[in-house]
């Protein structure tokens, strides 16, 4: 993330915002997923109707082999970007960021619907707030099953100024670069339903093997290595076994980088973390001291 102090945050948009036409373009990425498609286009739809806006669609997947997803998606849309698909999900949020006309750049999936728009509508009609921010971010609730109450939530930032160094970065658990300081931060959400009905597991797979095929031609790519541990389960001994045999690897690589930058340091922390995890739910308490003072040893410092 990138702070700006507030005397500078006028002079830096100034220089930086990339030339709009509306407010807001809205990205949506468009699979197979005919059960939520609708769902997430009328939720967007008051906010598109209130806001100076544009609708991109990025069709994923083709008329062809589409499950009608995509001629309900083109009903709504200002624009549909055709993307061949192939396993990079930053390239393709690439496409629709690149033809967006907006001062704004909001992305979503469509198997992600907003409830409630109106913190959204309010703050994208008042120039004298949004002057104030470079970024924005909303919770989303994750559901592992459809009419589940349950689900865990995290708070997003899917929703930028489009600067001209704005760019998706990662082909798995992408995202958007860079993050300028201050962000709004709004109450609103989005229902994400991509891990439920038994989703999880064949998008783990799918993945994994998208992030290692890309390790082969990046090993030193500390983000790759730590969402590919982060993945792991712990509880599974076998799993956590490959997860311990991966994190030596990523160490490995982690030392060998002629130079760290400030966000490989902080993804080797989160693997570094994940092994404290692994060892302390095997209980093994005295290697988690001990690697916790070598590891303060080597980096407390830096």
């Amino acid at each position: 993330m990138v702070k700006k102090e507030s005397q500078q945050l006028t002079t830096y948009i100034k220089e930086n915002q990339r030339p709009y036409s509306c407010t807001l373009s809205v990205s949506l990425l468009v699979s197979n997923r005919i059960d939520t498609i609708k769902n997430c286009l009328d939720s967007l739809q008051p906010l598109l109707n209130q806001v100076s806006s544009e609708l991109i669609i990025v069709d994923t997947v083709g008329q062809e082999q589409s499950d009608g997803s995509l001629a309900i998606a083109e009903k709504y849309a200002d624009q549909v970007v055709h993307y061949k698909w192939n396993n990079d999900f930053a390239a393709a949020r690439n496409v629709g960021l690149d033809v967006a006309k907006g001062e704004w750049f909001l992305f979503i999936d469509d198997d992600e619907w907003f409830e409630d728009v109106t913190e959204l509508v309010k703050f994208f009609n008042n120039k004298n707030e949004m002057q104030q921010y470079c970024s924005l971010a909303f919770h989303k609730h994750n559901y592992l099953s459809v009419g589940n109450t349950n689900y865990s939530d995290i708070m997003v930032t899917q929703c930028t100024r489009l600067f001209y160094d704005t760019k998706f970065h990662h082909p798995v658990h992408e995202n958007l670069q860079p993050v300028v300081l201050p962000i709004k931060h709004v109450s609103c959400f989005v229902h994400h339903y991509g891990y439920a009905n038994g989703r999880l597991g064949k998008k783990l797979e799918r993945n994994e093997s998208i992030m290692l095929a890309d390790l082969k031609r990046e090993p030193q790519n500390m983000h790759l290595w730590a969402q590919l541990i982060s993945s792991a389960e712990i509880s599974n001994i076998d799993e956590r076994q490959k997860m311990l045999l991966r994190i030596e690897q990523a160490s490995n690589e982690f030392v060998k980088m002629p130079s760290k930058d400030s966000n490989a340091f902080v993804n080797f922390f989160v693997i570094f973390c994940r092994k404290l995890a692994a060892l302390a739910y095997e209980k093994n308490w005295s290697s988690v001291i001990r690697q916790g003072q070598n590891f303060e040893k080597v980096y407390g410092q830096d």
